[in-house]
């Protein structure tokens, strides 16, 4: 059992002062084209910073597993981020509780092209927003119960999916997706996203993500 009576300490809002980028290693390289990650914390700062994200100074979950990872194993099959979809992308995603933002670094196959040959299907692109926003989610309801790496993550399922395709992302491109909560009520919560190619944003998202009771 993973009880969340965890003693709290008083809450301090998350301060922002600089962008960072941290580099880590992978564990576990997939060799595979579709399961292609590069286990990279890319942080962005709230501007300004989120009142709806809290951090605890006693036991609490480092983060340094991918939040899919800690996903139940009843609700490890999504086909985007599910690590137990062996014909999923499975995804990860990387959550950095300094700043609040949850990063994902995939290289869809090229196979996953629009009318265009050249250009990136847009329902892949909705997919890892999806999971992406699900991550972040995860995330911060962990921050909030004071959770530590050993509970299983907080699942949450797509209420809405907003998706802003700007410009067309290229077929095959490693595409960086970077997600912050921008408020939280009960057990709803609601994401923004950018997804970029080669540090050009080419889709926003916005997702109302809603806590699951499995």
């Amino acid at each position: 059992t993973h009880p969340h009576n965890i003693p709290k300490s008083p809450k301090s809002r998350l301060l922002a002062t600089k962008v960072r980028t941290l580099v880590g290693n992978c564990t576990k390289r997939p060799t595979s084209a579709k399961a292609r990650h590069v286990c990279v914390r890319h942080v962005n700062l709230y501007d300004p910073p989120s009142p709806h994200m809290s951090c605890h100074t006693d036991a609490m979950a480092t983060f340094e597993i991918p939040i899919q990872d800690r996903y139940p194993i009843n609700n490890a099959h999504c086909f985007g981020c599910g690590r137990l979809n062996d014909d999923g992308f499975q995804v990860k995603t990387f959550f950095d509780p300094a700043s609040g933002t949850a990063t994902t670094h995939y290289q869809p196959d090229g196979k996953y092209s629009g009318g265009w040959a050249q250009a990136m299907y847009g329902g892949i692109i909705a997919c890892l927003i999806d999971c992406n926003s699900a991550a972040t989610a995860s995330a911060a309801r962990t921050l909030e119960l004071g959770e530590t790496d050993d509970d299983p993550a907080p699942r949450f399922v797509t209420a809405e999916l907003k998706v802003d395709l700007k410009k067309p992302t290229p077929a095959g491109a490693v595409l960086t997706l970077v997600s912050h909560v921008r408020s939280l009520e009960g057990r709803k919560v609601w994401v923004v996203t950018e997804v970029a190619y080669d540090e050009t944003v080419t889709c926003t998202g916005e997702a109302l993500m809603i806590l699951t009771d499995h």
